[in-house]
């Protein structure tokens, strides 16, 4: 089926998505860790904005980035939740 054929507003589509994306994600194991290329997908970034954010001092390894030999790095949720908690509180104060 043609995407056109289905006439959907991108709005809605874009509702669509969010939702089908935040219901995947709840759906993962609760944990406050995840593996780099899993936070991409879900939350739509890229390896090398986190490779960014490291160089620049914005996130710390060993922080929001952990890396664990044999498994690759990971993605500490918590931390980069105080990040976005931080940074919000920033913007406000202005």
């Amino acid at each position: 089926m043609k995407m056109d054929a289905l006439n959907i507003s991108t709005p809605l589509l874009n509702e669509i998505l969010d939702n089908l994306v935040r219901t995947r994600v709840e759906s993962l194991p609760k944990s406050e860790t995840l593996p780099k290329r899993v936070y991409c997908e879900h939350y739509q970034t890229t390896a090398e904005a986190i490779r960014k954010r490291l160089s620049t001092g914005v996130w710390q390894m060993g922080v929001h980035v952990l890396k664990v030999d044999g498994a690759g790095e990971f993605i500490d949720l918590r931390a980069v939740d105080a990040w976005v908690r931080k940074q919000g509180k920033s913007c406000h104060a202005a």
